[in-house]
């Protein structure tokens, strides 16, 4: 049985839910795959998404609320924080989860590495590369990389950093290729 650990799953619009119940569809349509969806939400949030399957798990993870900085603290100090941030439950809730899975799928979705500059998503992708699984970034948008200040230039060469070290780098548009590239 092949685990797949599917990271950063967007859960504001419907669009990227019809593209996530399309790859669950996809997936499930292979006997021997089983896959658990891992998200930082709140479990009334994950269940709109749900699919009805035995072959998916979906786990809500409680957000990072007061400590919104978290990970992109951890961005700037990826070995030390690694270590410091598995004294806290949830991460080591979540590690469990990468740690026994085959592979990490990013999610599709939105504009979370350029545009958007989500840092959480940016540390998911490294914390799945740290785990050294096999990762993918799947039907994703990237948007153009902001070079203003100091937080801006750490973010853009940690995420070329990663975009470099995954095994699957699936983009949906010619200009996120551009970037990639």
């Amino acid at each position: 049985m092949t685990k797949i650990a599917m990271i950063n799953q967007p859960l504001g619009n419907r669009g990227d839910q019809a593209a996530h119940r399309a790859l669950m569809w996809l997936l499930q349509q292979h006997q021997d795959i089983e896959t658990t969806v891992l998200s930082f939400a709140l479990p009334e949030a994950v269940r709109e998404f749900a699919r009805d399957t035995e072959a998916v798990t979906y786990v809500a993870i409680a957000p990072f609320r007061k400590r919104r900085g978290t990970p992109r603290r951890a961005m700037y100090l990826p070995k030390v924080s690694r270590r410091l941030l598995e004294l806290i439950p949830r991460i080591r809730e979540y590690n469990a989860v990468i740690r026994s899975s085959d592979y990490v799928l990013c999610a599709p979705g939105g504009i979370c590495m350029g545009g958007y500059r989500n840092w959480q998503h940016l540390w998911e992708l490294a914390n799945a590369l740290a785990w050294h699984k096999r990762t993918g970034i799947y039907g994703r948008s990237i948007g153009p990389f902001a070079n203003h200040s100091l937080s801006d230039r750490v973010f853009r060469r940690r995420a070329i950093e990663i975009l470099r070290h995954v095994d699957l780098l699936s983009l949906r548009d010619g200009f996120s290729q551009q970037l990639a590239a």
